[in-house]
């Protein structure tokens, strides 16, 4: 039996997951089931928007699938990402990068991000009109910068965050969507590539610093500089400088749209936050406490859950797969529809509901729950990012009374979704 189709046309296709990932798919979910196919402009894709299809997607080994659309990301990230191996390779370089987000190094993450926070939260005085989304992207970048890229020196911070915010400014949604847009001369793709080279001069001269130096410090970049592969040959430069890339890409909007979501939330379900405020109030400020604080990561969860930040995550299939009742060849693009599915009624009851006490005693599963991806290729630095949300969210539930000035809906940005008007706040 064929699979079912959505036959929109490709350009009108791409368009609405342009415009609008969210009400697209679930239209198409209602209308053809959990497994169908869509033919967009960028290629023909498989799509599940089900627990057992993300099941059997995610189940895949690194050798079994390849990233998608390689073409439109390595011009960002570089050729030696993470996020654009497979195979062996794809796994000796997660065995390299996990341990820096494990263990005791959190701990000093923690009290780095907390730092962080708290002087920008400094600044919100009583009257004034935030964007939430503005505040934590700037949060978000001087984390990856220091805890990260390990720069303290205030002046080089600063021309670190400039360098970010030109190359976050300079991208756009059909850079990505249409792979071979990066390497045109089309102004926004020379401006961005312009951008990332501004980057890469600070980055390989903090590399060939630190190596000159001996020191590998506490942070990201040391500890890379110090890693070693199962032959005990270190890791080059330029690898380097493309996992701090992929690190800097995948964590800074995903995060600082997840927080804007937070306070959005907080503020139009003042009781559950109420909640979580009163879990923190006898809690002292060592980071590792708070982010054990039940109340406060049912709630993060809660968020994850229902402003879901990436819509869905693809693969190229480098083997046959049986998906939702379909043997697919070899070279088939599928997608798991990680938004879809954490909007189903009958996986997350009153999905349209935000109800953190559905977290209560409950173990997400990795198919019905999957903010970070799945299986082999799930967001490295997943716990990162998570203990970021949590340590910068109480920050804010501590902080000063604000008043929510925006609607917010879904947005495309990018790779990403997020509020539509940034979150729009008064203090005090």
């Amino acid at each position: 039996m064929p699979i079912p189709t959505v036959r929109s046309g490709r350009l009108r296709t791409s368009a609405r997951i342009l415009k609008d990932p969210r009400g697209a798919y679930l239209q198409w979910h209602g209308e053809h089931g959990d497994t169908f196919l869509l033919k967009a402009a960028n290629g023909d894709v498989v799509c599940t928007a089900s627990p057992e299809g993300a099941k059997q997607v995610f189940s895949l080994r690194s050798e079994d699938s390849r990233p998608f659309a390689v073409d439109a990301t390595e011009p960002v990230v570089g050729p030696h990402s993470v996020l654009l191996l497979h195979g062996e390779a794809h796994r000796r370089e997660r065995r390299v990068l996990m341990p820096a987000f494990h263990g005791p190094r959190m701990k000093a993450y923690g009290d780095t991000i907390q730092l962080i926070a708290r002087e920008r939260i400094a600044t919100w005085t009583p009257g004034r009109e935030l964007v939430v989304l503005d505040e934590m992207i700037q949060i978000t970048f001087r984390v990856i910068v220091q805890a990260i890229f390990g720069v303290t020196e205030p002046a080089r911070v600063e021309r670190y965050v400039e360098a970010i915010s030109d190359i976050v400014g300079h991208m756009r949604p059909e850079l990505f969507f249409f792979k071979w847009m990066m390497k045109t001369p089309y102004p926004p793709a020379i401006r961005l590539r312009r951008a990332l080279k501004a980057l890469d001069v600070l980055l390989y001269e903090d590399i060939a610093a630190r190596r000159a130096a001996g020191d590998d410090g506490e942070d990201i970049l040391g500890m890379l500089l110090k890693a070693r592969y199962e032959d005990d040959t270190e890791m080059p430069d330029a690898t380097i400088r493309d996992e701090l890339v992929t690190l800097l890409f995948a964590g800074h909007e995903t995060t600082s749209i997840a927080l804007a979501w937070c306070v959005s939330r907080s503020l139009r379900h003042p009781a559950e936050a109420d909640v979580v405020r009163a879990a923190l109030q006898p809690l002292g400020d060592d980071p590792v406490e708070i982010s054990r604080c039940a109340p406060l990561d049912r709630f993060c969860k809660e968020v994850l859950r229902m402003d879901t930040v990436l819509p869905d995550t693809l693969r190229v299939l480098t083997r046959p797969l049986e998906l939702g009742g379909h043997t697919l060849p070899e070279g088939t693009n599928v997608a798991v529809l990680i938004d879809t599915i954490h909007r189903r009624d009958d996986v997350h009851p009153e999905a349209d509901t935000f109800r953190p006490a559905r977290w209560e005693g409950v173990k997400p599963s990795p198919f019905t729950f999957m903010p970070f991806g799945g299986g082999a290729r799930r967001c490295v630095g997943a716990a990162l990012a998570t203990y970021e949300m949590q340590l910068v969210f109480a920050e804010i539930l501590r902080g000063p009374t604000l008043t929510l000035l925006s609607d917010d809906t879904l947005k495309r940005r990018g790779l990403t979704m997020g509020p539509s008007e940034g979150v729009r706040v008064r203090v005090g």
